[in-house]
């Protein structure tokens, strides 16, 4: 996802971390799913994904699980837009 987001391909960079991001929630891998929609929301590779949704459900995981510096970057994030 980061390969082809850096390379300008905004299409498929979204459809790779939605797919990994529904492999990690099928696993029940909540941590890396949070980090997952987290990078997409920071991309802002999916418009009709929402991501002020994702972000607010990656923070509130993040606040669940006690993981700091990961709370801490989604705040930071969340308090100005995304190019």
């Amino acid at each position: 996802a980061h390969v082809a987001a850096r390379a300008g391909n905004r299409d498929a960079a979204a459809e790779h971390w939605r797919a990994a991001r529904r492999i990690m929630d099928a696993a029940g891998v909540v941590f890396d799913a949070a980090v997952l929609a987290l990078e997409l929301a920071e991309a802002g590779s999916d418009p009709d994904a929402g991501g002020d949704a994702l972000r607010a459900d990656a923070l509130g995981t993040f606040e669940r699980l006690g993981a700091g510096p990961w709370i801490e970057r989604a705040r930071r994030r969340a308090a100005r837009p995304i190019p």
